[in-house]
């Protein structure tokens, strides 16, 4: 790491911050990231402890999955509360850091990758802060940490330190237990939903049989009624006939009154020049008389 130097004095720096007033800066950021790259922090835990925290409360604040924005009930809001406020006591627990930090640091950076729900992000992370085991700052693992006592290290922490050490875990073997352990516990909760579908399965094939019944009754009534509409477009169909068959007699009739009302006419302006000439010629008659 080049710029280890300046990173000890923002460290230094953000140590000596009242909580309230607490930011991280783009080095320490950066710091985070070596950490989750190689499971390695360099500095004394004291002096990263509170970077840590703080970064996990930010993360924890700020959590922004695709399915959260779905209502939660109150009692889901209520258990995540409590799962986050359990992480950050366990994390101020610890007197060294836990030898799962390169773990807990890359969920921290990306808590979006490996994870789509609120809850399930915060079981894993909380799985990585319920260990014992501890590491220093190179890796290397020192205690169990539950041996802890007021600050000081108790018989038990003697005796086990007085053991030989066991040989390291390789981190990347770490990593992938951990994830192994995740995707069991991802696959047991799938097949328990798996098994919940085909319980509702099992309780709605009943009424599916009942639905399938009722139809297959009901089909000799739509077949009925179906015929009746048949036989009522038949007869629709007549009698749009007979009221063609009407209209077109209505209209003979029609020319035939107006045929016999011109034949009157021409009949009565006959009959009306007869009487005009025989008006005449009696007009005439008489004057000769």
């Amino acid at each position: 790491m080049e710029n280890t130097q300046e990173i000890l004095l923002e460290l230094d720096e953000f140590n000596n911050k009242k909580d309230e007033n607490l930011e991280i800066t783009q080095n320490l950021e950066n710091f985070l990231e070596i950490v989750a790259k190689t499971g390695i922090y360099i500095f004394p835990w004291t002096k990263v402890k509170k970077l840590f925290i703080k970064k996990t409360k930010n993360v924890l604040a700020d959590l922004n999955f695709s399915t959260s924005t779905q209502t939660l009930s109150p009692s889901k809001i209520s258990y995540a509360n409590q799962l986050k406020s359990q992480i950050i006591e366990r994390f101020e627990s610890f007197n060294n850091a836990p030898f799962t930090i390169q773990r807990i640091s890359e969920l921290l950076l990306k808590p979006t990758n490996n994870y789509t729900q609120q809850e399930k992000y915060l079981r894993g992370l909380e799985k990585c802060l319920m260990v014992v085991t501890t590491i220093d700052s190179n890796g290397n693992k020192i205690l169990v940490e539950n041996g802890y006592s007021n600050g000081k290290i108790s018989e038990s922490e003697e005796t086990f330190n007085k053991l030989p050490m066991t040989p390291n875990l390789n981190q990347v073997e770490i990593q992938v237990n951990i994830e192994e352990s995740e995707k069991m516990d991802h696959e047991i909760r799938e097949n328990a939903c798996l098994s919940k579908d085909q319980e509702t399965i099992e309780q709605t094939e009943p009424m599916a049989h009942e639905n399938q019944d009722t139809i297959e009754q009901a089909e000799p009534m739509v077949q009925e009624n179906q015929e009746m509409t048949k036989q009522t477009e038949s007869m629709l169909h007549e009698n749009q006939k007979n009221v063609e068959q009407i209209d077109s007699i209505n209209d003979e009739n029609r020319e035939s009154v107006e045929q016999t009302d011109s034949i009157v006419h021409a009949n009565v302006e006959q009959i009306e020049v007869m009487i005009n000439e025989n008006q005449t010629e009696s007009k005439t008659e008489a004057e000769s008389i």
